[in-house]
């Protein structure tokens, strides 16, 4: 058989971080932060003598917008600065002054460019933030929020807007991969004996990364050329702080690389060879008529349990991968069964499933230097006794 799967979760375990690691979540942050941060720079920007912002004047959050002032380079003039930030009520040459200067400059194209790249409005309505993308783009900074009005700095904060914000539906979205499988199985049934039933099946399984999914990777290429503009210039916390290019280059760009970097290797928890064999016998003569005895073996080929760092440390091997144990078990059974009447039949049977074994955590999957990653819960042996009676 040869299978292809288009769009499987990019890793056993249903989580954000399963994309691209703890910093995944930057792929929606850092389009919310740099909404904020265009919000506040045009607010700064479009003030004039008695208008407020965030209900203080505008100056007080030159610290965030004033990028001229945080150089150090001042603006000299009359009126020019006030407590260090620009004086919306200074003179007209000041301003002129101001909005001439390269960091001001700067400041300006990374917030048109911004506006210009923002994601559609369908992008932040899903995740759950209130941003007016129409509104954004008219520069409206007063109305650009639409839920509790103008506080950019609760995004800009960190804070993700409505409760539940930063899912879809209630869930974190995750990237996904695409997946081939290909291999044969094997399966033999019979009956030596009168009463005595077989049954063999083995399988040898290959099954690998061919790529990420392509949703994940048009969409980090685009959000990629937007933070290479002067949409990335803008900056996180304070406007003296690092450049969203640099926060989206370290945690995004970096990781989405390595990812790329895993293309053909073999799917987690695979095990390449498995086997299995049922036995089941009949006695339909002498003291044990009506009874039937049993076991099944199971056995398992180690799984891969994740990968070693390559020479230059910078990704993971695919041709260094970690194998865990080979796995095998037994489960025993006996049963009996007799007619009560013409019409009714009575089955009892004691089943004995993993015998000797004992409850213990196996390692599912291992960190890049081989020390364990994750755990699962191996069940130890276990009995169940069934009652039937058919009619």
């Amino acid at each position: 058989y040869k299978t292809k799967v288009k769009d499987a979760n990019i890793s056993s375990v249903s989580s954000e971080t399963a994309t691209l690691g703890n910093a995944t979540g930057m792929l929606r942050n850092l389009e919310t932060w740099g909404t904020a941060s265009a919000l506040m720079m045009l607010a700064g920007y479009t003030q004039s003598p008695g208008n407020t912002y965030y209900g203080n004047n505008g100056k007080d959050f030159g610290w965030y917008w004033n990028w001229a002032m945080i150089k150090g380079d001042p603006v000299t003039g009359e009126h020019a600065w006030d407590d260090n930030y620009w004086d919306p009520a200074g003179s007209p040459e000041a301003r002129a002054r101001f909005l001439a200067h390269p960091e001001t400059i700067k400041a300006m194209a990374a917030v048109k460019a911004w506006q210009d790249l923002m994601q559609p409005q369908s992008f932040f309505d899903a995740l759950g933030y209130d941003f007016d993308v129409a509104k954004v783009k008219a520069g409206d900074y007063r109305n650009a929020i639409r839920k509790g009005g103008w506080q950019p700095n609760n995004y800009v904060g960190g804070t993700e807007g409505t409760p539940g914000a930063g899912k879809v539906n209630g869930v974190y979205p995750t990237g996904t991969v695409d997946n081939e499988s290909k291999g044969w199985e094997f399966e033999l049934t019979g009956r030596p004996l009168k009463n005595w039933d077989i049954s063999l099946n083995a399988s040898k399984q290959f099954a690998s990364q061919t790529a990420l999914g392509a949703d994940l990777v048009s969409f980090i290429e685009a959000q990629h050329d937007k933070f290479e503009s002067p949409a990335g210039d803008l900056r996180l916390w304070w406007g003296g702080d690092r450049t969203l290019r640099q926060s989206y280059t370290e945690s995004i760009w970096a990781a989405y690389q390595f990812q790329k970097g895993t293309n053909g290797k073999l799917v987690s928890e695979m095990a390449p060879w498995r086997f299995n064999v049922v036995n089941n016998y009949r006695f339909d003569k002498g003291l044990l008529k009506g009874s039937n005895v049993g076991f099944a073996y199971r056995w398992q080929d180690g799984t891969i349990q994740g990968y070693a760092l390559n020479a230059t440390k910078d990704n993971l091997d695919i041709d260094k991968p970690y194998w865990s144990k080979s796995e095998d078990y037994l489960d025993l059974w006996v049963g009996y069964e007799r007619k009560l009447s013409e019409k009714l039949k009575w089955r009892v049977q004691v089943n004995v499933g993993n015998v000797g074994d004992k409850p213990r955590l196996i390692p599912y999957s291992v960190q890049p230097d081989g020390t364990p990653g994750g755990y699962r819960i191996q069940e130890g042996m276990t009995w169940s006794l069934t009652n039937t009676i058919s009619f």
